[in-house]
């Protein structure tokens, strides 16, 4: 749970500190990476088709570290859509804000698949780790960006 949702509690509790939008939104990229590499996963081994590695493009079998199928890719970019829309419907968040949050949150879900497809597959990072810093990729784009 920390692995998915740790760096979006931080952001929870900067925001508790200090009212910054761009803290608002890193929270928002967050919760839209991890729900995106979720949906992503499941979707893709479930019907994705033929996975392939990220880093090479080789085919692989389903569920190999840093393996993305194009099911799979759409389904993780729906999510953060989904994710990004809903801070925008229930949050002071404007368009812009939107685009900066669902573009974080796949832009995290990509390095989620290339940290795979390198470190944990050689055994240098477990899932857990790759999950935190995908997150922390994908909520540090997004304050940077607003």
């Amino acid at each position: 749970m920390i692995a998915n949702l740790g760096v979006a509690t931080i952001c929870a509790v900067a925001l508790s500190l200090k009212q910054d939008l761009r803290i608002f939104v890193a929270l928002g990229a967050a919760l839209a990476e991890a729900a995106a590499d979720t949906v992503s996963s499941e979707i893709g081994q479930a019907i994705g088709g033929t996975p392939r590695l990220i880093t090479q493009w080789a085919h692989v079998p389903p569920g190999t570290d840093g393996a993305v199928t194009v099911a799979g890719t759409a389904a993780g970019i729906g999510a953060a859509v989904i994710v990004g829309g809903v801070f925008v419907f229930r949050t002071p968040f404007g368009w812009h804000e939107f685009i900066v949050c669902a573009s974080a949150g796949i832009a995290g879900t990509l390095a989620d698949s290339l940290l795979g497809a390198t470190l944990e597959r050689r055994g240098l990072i477990d899932n857990n780790t790759v999950n935190f810093l995908s997150t922390l990729v994908a909520s540090s784009l997004a304050f940077l960006i607003v």
